[in-house]
């Protein structure tokens, strides 16, 4: 009976999808946590909007348990960096928000393994963004300015040519 306990307690210690993050989120003071296995934020009552609103970590998992999305709310908006993983563990988005606006690096891979690279300011693209494809060889890439596709953009097909 002994030695079967230490076992049990071994393999959780060393599994990596226990080990992945905390089951609760560490709510700063004045905040609160909320939600349920799936979902955890912090919160508190805003006096000027008369009303709750996010503050602080927040963690979503998916079905099995394993983390799904994680960042931080800021008076009731996403703020720094947020990330999201598939149910496999693999990234999926890597953003910076600040205060609700996507502001910074952007990294996004899709289910076929594309990548996506760029960087958003206040809330529109702006500067180089470039698309990888699954080999990580250069699909796209171009410069947005104010949200508007700027310049000259190099398009590759598949054959290898190149469209400017």
């Amino acid at each position: 009976m002994r030695l079967s306990i230490t076992c049990v307690l071994v393999l959780g210690v060393l599994s990596p999808a226990l080990a992945a993050a905390p089951t609760e989120v560490d709510c700063p003071s004045g905040t609160q946590r909320e939600g349920d296995a799936s979902e955890q934020w912090c919160e508190r009552f805003d006096v000027f909007s008369a009303k709750a609103q996010r503050h602080g970590p927040a963690v979503a998992r998916h079905p099995d348990g394993t983390l799904r999305q994680r960042g931080t709310y800021r008076n009731g908006r996403m703020d720094g960096p947020w990330r999201e993983w598939l149910v496999d563990g693999t990234l999926r988005v890597a953003a910076d928000y600040s205060l609700g606006q996507l502001h910074g690096t952007y990294k996004e891979t899709t289910d076929s393994g594309i990548r996506l690279v760029g960087a958003y300011h206040n809330g529109v693209r702006h500067g180089t963004w470039t698309t990888f494809d699954e080999e990580g060889g250069v699909m796209t890439r171009g410069r947005y300015r104010k949200g508007k596709r700027h310049g000259s953009w190099r398009t590759t097909l598949e054959g290898g040519q190149h469209l400017v």
